[in-house]
């Protein structure tokens, strides 16, 4: 015979019982539980706050002698944020008594946390000289370490690119996890809480850095590539593209203090990134053993002229597995005698375009640079509208440009030379230049182009050469 359910009366009962749902708070140690629990009821949320602010109190405490308020107004001003062991600890409820405290801050705000911990928590600074470790390379500003008896704090000074790009760095899945002040995310949660850690393409011999991040801790299964999951990667595979503000189904985002938000600040992320450009498990379509008709991006050479993009629109037509959906954009190829209107595809796993990022602009415009796996999507990037006194149906638009990373060193675009009339070779565009239709404001809102919009496009071309640090 089942046991009756506990009535409404039974559940109130419960919950006024402070000791009774300090108990349930005891039995789980994960933060998503933690705070899942804590959102039944209200007075469940007023144990489960006091809860969780101790285990994040407990954690960082003993490296700030109990100035965890202090520290949390430094965190939110500089927009810094803890990871490595600490972040983790909160995730898993593990207190694994760290005593390593790991910051990251944007650029420009490292000497505002150095004069923190030197002169209001007394920290020393040592190894002046030393460099951070290989995988964070190009990545890092400045990097600090700093020791008071047996706790050691490292702040990391991320690039101009945005504290993402370094996180999207780290050496494992089970690294790329940030803590605020009061929010944590952790962007491969299945896998970091199952204790499985897929090595990031800056680590290309597990043995040489076996002594960095999670690859040291015993909780975790080192893997290299993903045949642990027995079958295709689908949307979990490391050469897909992801971004930072979309989330995504692996993503976890925990607030316990909305007042701290942490989504407002990822939400703002222009990083995208994917972990490999091939993927190694025999079972998925991605990987080129298996499928020799997805598209190698960005194409050598990049598509200059007409036979070169017409062969270039071949590949996507044929690429595999098919892109869910495509755009019509205007390119302006470097060898080319007109403007040509071109097919951009989503990219791979992307199966609805809500973002202008969700584009796989690789296929005509090289962004990358150097750097294959981590693309700041905000760069080489500029909104124009057209003038007040065009038509009011061409008011109602605006265009996005794209151009390429000046890394390259992408020959001279010609069309654009002769079209605005440049006179020097110094001040020639250089590369190819993509140009998408959307409404105006509204950047995310894409519509197709045509070849009645290259008059319009011209024209801007033609003004703003002259006048926007985006053509320099």
């Amino acid at each position: 015979m089942p046991l009756p359910l506990p009535s409404s009366n039974m559940s109130s009962t419960f919950f006024r019982i402070r000791a009774l749902v300090q108990i349930v708070y005891e039995h789980l140690p994960l933060l998503s539980d933690l705070l899942a629990f804590r959102a039944t009821c209200s007075d469940s949320r007023h144990v489960g706050t006091s809860v969780v602010s101790r285990r994040f109190d407990s954690i960082v405490g003993p490296f700030v002698l109990g100035r965890v308020a202090e520290l949390r107004h430094v965190m939110h001003v500089l927009l810094a944020v803890i990871t490595g062991s600490c972040a983790l600890d909160m995730l898993t409820g593990e207190l694994t008594m760290s005593n390593n405290l790991n910051f990251i801050v944007p650029h420009g705000c490292s000497e505002v946390l150095y004069t923190f911990l030197q002169e209001s928590l007394t920290y020393r600074r040592v190894n002046r000289n030393r460099p951070p470790h290989h995988a964070y390379k190009g990545v890092i500003h400045g990097y600090a370490m700093f020791r008071r008896d047996h706790c050691t704090i490292t702040v990391s000074e991320a690039t101009p690119e945005g504290v993402f790009k370094l996180i999207t760095a780290s050496p494992t899945t089970a690294d790329m996890i940030i803590m605020t002040a009061r929010g944590l995310t952790v962007f491969y949660a299945d896998w970091t809480l199952a204790g499985i850690a897929l090595t990031n393409h800056t680590i290309t011999d597990p043995a040489i850095g076996k002594h960095i991040g999670c690859m040291q801790r015993p909780r975790f299964q080192l893997r290299t590539n993903t045949e642990f999951l027995n079958g295709p990667c689908g949307a979990r595979c490391p050469v897909l593209w992801r971004n930072v503000a979309g989330q995504g189904t692996q993503s976890l985002t925990l607030e316990w203090d909305g007042r701290f938000s942490l989504l407002s600040f990822i939400r703002r992320s222009q990083t995208i990134w994917h972990l490999s450009e091939h993927c190694n498990n025999l079972a998925c379509m991605h990987n080129p053993i298996n499928n020799s008709r997805t598209a190698r991006l960005p194409p050598n050479p990049m598509p200059h002229d007409l036979r070169s993009i017409q062969m270039q629109e071949a590949r996507i037509a044929s690429h595999v597995p098919t892109y869910h959906g495509k755009i019509c954009a205007l390119l302006f190829a470097t060898g080319a005698m007109t403007v040509h209107v071109v097919d951009v595809p989503l990219r791979d796993g992307v199966s609805q375009l809500s973002q202008i990022s969700h584009l796989q602009i690789l296929h005509w415009v090289d962004q990358l640079g150097s750097d294959k796996h981590v693309l700041t999507t905000g760069r080489f990037r500029k909104t124009y509208n057209t003038n007040a006194d065009t038509p009011e149906a061409v008011r109602a638009y605006g265009y996005t440009f794209f151009r390429e990373h000046p890394s390259v060193f992408s020959p001279p675009n010609r069309l654009i030379h002769d079209l605005a009339l440049i006179k020097s070779n110094e001040n020639d565009i250089m590369g190819n230049v993509l140009v998408v239709k959307h409404m105006r404001g509204r950047k995310h809102d894409i519509v197709d182009c045509s070849i009645e919009d290259i008059q319009w496009v011209n024209e801007i071309v033609i003004r703003t050469i002259d006048q926007s640090e985006f053509w320099t």
